[in-house]
């Protein structure tokens, strides 16, 4: 609860009073992999998305996404989208989790529940992802969507 003075207080509520579990997050931005060629692939370069808690308990997080298309005929499929909990090597990442257009992937961010406004409680989540061969040069995307479970 906060005033208008912007005082912030953590209280206990009062017997009888339930307290609704809410797991909730915000993505801060889309996956920008910029130029590749088909055959290619991100190597080091790790676009990032910030995973942020807006519920109150602490998360982990699935993820799950779209085949990326140029609207046409074109398409990259999901499951060549690499993510991590930290940077790496697209071809020899060990850690990687593989992006599934089927299934949810797990990932474990244990992003703790936020007990104060400021600082927001987050973490960030790299990508990289390979094109293969007889993808057409124009620009594709796809969705991917992040969904908070109990750790």
């Amino acid at each position: 609860m906060s005033d208008s003075s912007g005082g912030y207080d953590i209280a206990t509520p009062p017997a009888g009073v339930e307290l609704y579990t809410v797991r909730a997050l915000s993505v801060d931005s889309g996956i920008n992999y910029g130029s590749l060629a088909p055959t290619d692939n991100t190597g080091s370069y790790n676009p990032t998305t910030t995973i942020s808690n807006t519920g109150n308990v602490a998360f982990d997080i699935e993820v799950e996404g779209t085949d990326l298309s140029d609207g046409s005929s074109s398409v990259i499929p999901a499951d060549q989208q690499k993510f991590a909990t930290s940077t790496f090597t697209y071809s020899g990442c060990a850690v990687c989790s593989l992006l599934s257009s089927s299934t949810p992937v797990s990932l474990d961010v244990n992003l703790s529940k936020p007990t104060v406004p400021t600082p927001a409680v987050t973490t960030d989540i790299f990508w990289g992802i390979a094109v293969p061969f007889g993808v057409n040069s124009a620009p594709h995307s796809g969705i991917n969507v992040f969904t908070p479970v109990s750790p």
